[in-house]
């Protein structure tokens, strides 16, 4: 495991420019559409969190660069927009030479808050 980073910055930092590039695109689009999000560090890689409730966390690997809403239920419910990506249950990988549709990442988050505030009956 790397050693721990210090912030989402550092951990970008610490990536190639193609994996950096690829995450910071996530992560404006993420948090311009929602300033109220938090940006943490979890597990050693960047997460957005509403209060104690994760919203989304992403990481990079080798050839990719991974983005989880941390909920099957969300992925179930936007499937059909995923079909472009390889995914597992919770886990979508973005190839570093794919486009990113920041429009889907910004509806998976919308959809993770809208379970978070259902679960917790807001």
């Amino acid at each position: 495991m790397a050693a721990p980073f210090l912030d989402a910055e550092d951990y970008l930092a610490h990536q190639s420019p193609d994996q950096a590039n690829a995450l910071r695109t996530l992560m404006d689009a993420i948090g311009e559409s929602f300033p109220e999000l938090e940006v943490t560090l979890a597990w050693n890689v960047p997460h957005f969190r509403q209060g104690k409730d994760y919203v989304a966390g992403l990481s990079a690997a080798k050839d990719w660069v991974s983005f989880s809403p941390w909920s099957k239920k969300v992925m179930g419910a936007l499937r059909d927009r995923l079909a472009g990506y390889s995914t597992t249950e919770n886990l979508i990988r973005i190839g570093l030479d794919h486009s990113i549709d920041t429009a889907l990442f910004i509806d998976l988050v919308a959809a993770r808050l809208d379970e978070i505030a259902s679960d917790s009956g807001l």
